[in-house]
């Protein structure tokens, strides 16, 4: 649903009695033009709570950006979600770097600053893969993910068409040791300001080079070349549950955190005459 000039905006899927925005990305929810009064923006989520219940819609989950994409915004869409009923179902933490003139280098800790030097003086090679065997890769992905206890969250099919209906929207980066693939990872461009490393894989053959830190470090200074303005390097966190290791790893790299909210909203009977 759409307010004039897209001040607002809010994409859902619906299935039986459930809204859910997103279905399948990393995160949906509100959209807001930036300095949007409060005002409207509670004329909007009434207004769209209005309309899922004339669809016989009886709950609404909405899983929001993180903080770090838009501080000011993500505040004012959570203040104006709560007070309109809805309350926050899940709460992940999520990891980012800010991208600067600086190497990434000088962000991480020493541990991880040990691992890329050896990485770098072994030869390891960073590459984009221009044409990339999607079939192979998203096996490579699966295998690494299978490896510690992480879903496959897309099957081959819908990864493909993400590739051939955005192709310059995802991309394949890869680690090459001696021949030998031993780390990838797919970004996302968000926007103009943000890239996404979204589905970073390694090779247990190499985990003792630790090709993670080597490949995060090339995708930062595409960053850089490119001009974004921060790398998401994703949730740490399952259903709020937190994993240490991964949260340690990704703080050693030099990245910050912020909260990701998912949101949860029942309907009763009376709900359309809000």
């Amino acid at each position: 649903m759409r307010l004039k000039h897209s001040e607002c905006l809010l994409h859902v899927s619906i299935k039986d009695t459930l809204a859910v925005s997103p279905v399948k990305a990393t995160f949906g929810g509100i959209e807001i033009h930036q300095g949007l009064p409060d005002s409207l923006l509670d004329l909007f989520i009434q207004h769209v709570d209005q309309f899922l219940c004339s669809q016989n819609i009886h709950q609404v989950k909405l899983t929001n950006y993180p903080f770090a994409y838009n501080l000011s915004a993500a505040q004012k869409i959570t203040a104006a979600l709560l007070r309109n009923g809805y309350t926050i179902d899940n709460s992940e933490v999520n990891y980012h770097i800010p991208v600067t003139n600086e190497p990434l280098e000088k962000r991480m800790h020493y541990s991880e600053k040990r691992r890329l030097r050896k990485c770098v003086q072994s030869g390891m090679i960073f590459k984009e893969e221009k044409s990339p065997d999607l079939s192979k890769i998203h096996t490579f992905i699966h295998q690494a993910r299978i490896r510690k206890g992480f879903p496959m969250t897309l099957p081959l099919e819908t990864f493909r068409n993400l590739f051939m209906q955005m192709p310059n929207v995802y991309r394949v980066f890869v680690a090459i040791y001696r021949d030998e693939l031993a780390a990838l990872t797919v970004t996302v461009r968000i926007n103009k300001d943000i890239l996404y490393n979204f589905y970073p894989a390694d090779n247990e053959y190499f985990l003792n080079y630790s090709p993670s830190v080597f490949i995060t470090s090339e995708v930062y200074k595409i960053a850089q070349q490119e001009g974004y303005k921060m790398v998401d390097l994703g949730i740490a966190t399952d259903q709020s549950v937190p994993n240490y290791g991964l949260m340690r790893f990704k703080s050693n790299l030099g990245a910050e955190n912020s909260l990701r909210l998912s949101f949860c909203k029942r309907f009763n009977d009376n709900a359309t005459s809000l």
